[in-house]
């Protein structure tokens, strides 16, 4: 089996030049011992630049969801800079999308509008019209927490016209929102 650049086979490398995983990296090994070294080392070149970053893109958002976002945001800058390397538009408007999400947890939402700027040019160039709408209600919401009501209902009626229109759920999440904003009752 090949594993980062490396073979392994349960009962070792297969190959002279290699490094060893870790004991018990795989069942029916040695117990596992601590070590700070990875088994799998994102710098191996095997030349899978895509799976490379969608790796990258699971480290994000691993450790957005453990609350180290300087972490991910490291890793999702790693995977953006590949999607721009290898042309994937659709794979750079989500990384954006998600640095955008990693930013508002930051308290840096002038910086997540932006990022969801970036994601929302890309997501009408490809006709993602799901990902334009639910990034327009995210920097619609930014935009109402920063004291901008006028322009935070502009982009909440522009992205629940497209999530209406495409029948998306969050768009009852949407008009409720917008109805408060504007001082209307919600259902």
């Amino acid at each position: 089996m090949r594993i980062g650049g490396q073979y392994w086979a349960g009962g070792g490398p297969q190959k002279s030049e290699r490094r060893t995983a870790p004991e018990g990296a795989f069942s029916g090994g040695p117990p596992c011992r601590k070590s700070e070294k990875l088994w799998f080392d994102p710098s191996d070149e095997i030349g899978d630049r895509c799976g490379e970053c969608h790796a990258l893109s699971g480290l994000g958002v691993a450790y957005a969801t453990l609350g180290e976002s300087r972490k991910a945001i490291g890793f999702y800058e790693q995977a953006l800079a590949i999607q721009r390397e290898i042309g994937d538009r659709r794979g750079e408007s989500s990384v954006l999308s998600n640095l955008g999400i990693v930013y508002k947890h930051l308290d840096e939402p002038r910086k997540a509008i932006e990022l969801y700027g970036q994601a929302l040019v890309i997501k009408r160039e490809i006709g993602d019209q799901r990902g334009e709408g639910i990034d327009l209600f995210n920097s619609a919401v930014l935009l109402d927490q920063m004291g901008n009501r006028a322009q935070a209902i502009d982009r909440g009626e522009a992205a629940l016209k497209i999530l209406e229109s495409i029948e998306d759920p969050n768009a009852a999440k949407a008009r409720a929102l917008l109805e408060m904003w504007q001082g209307k009752k919600t259902k």
